[in-house]
């Protein structure tokens, strides 16, 4: 095959399933702009399920590996997350943040560190004449 042949069959995106435990096991639904044509997922167990969806996402994209993110969200859901083929070549990735949850931030910048200010001096409260539980 011509290599520009197959690139045109690869499609990049955000893949994403919602999976959900019931009463015969978990169920993973594409959802968002991906999911068109995504088939539904499910198994016994939620490495089953796992296996399936990476498998569907697989299939479609026309990638054949890919990285992803599985978050539990509730003992009983998680979001399944596959960003395919939309790293840039040469871009640096972003500080902090993080697949699924949104993470925490990254480290400090490098240069000087600012230093804090100075705490705001505290009011000195007013003597009532009254009593409010009286």
């Amino acid at each position: 095959r011509h290599a520009a042949a197959m690139v045109a069959e690869l499609r990049k995106g955000t893949y994403h399933y919602k999976v959900a435990l019931g009463a015969s096991g978990w169920t993973a639904t594409a959802f968002g702009e991906m999911a068109e044509g995504m088939p539904e997922c499910s198994g016994a167990t939620a490495e089953e399920v796992e296996k399936a969806m990476y498998a569907a996402c697989k299939e479609t994209s026309g990638f054949p590996e890919f990285t992803y993110a599985n978050d539990m969200v509730t003992p009983k859901m998680s979001l399944f997350t596959a960003c395919i083929g939309t790293a840039k070549a040469g871009a640096a990735p972003a500080a902090g943040g993080g697949g699924g949850g949104g993470g925490g931030g990254g480290a400090p910048a490098p240069g000087p560190v600012a230093e804090a200010p100075p705490p705001e001096p505290e009011e000195e409260e007013e003597e009532v004449a009254f009593d409010l539980f009286d």
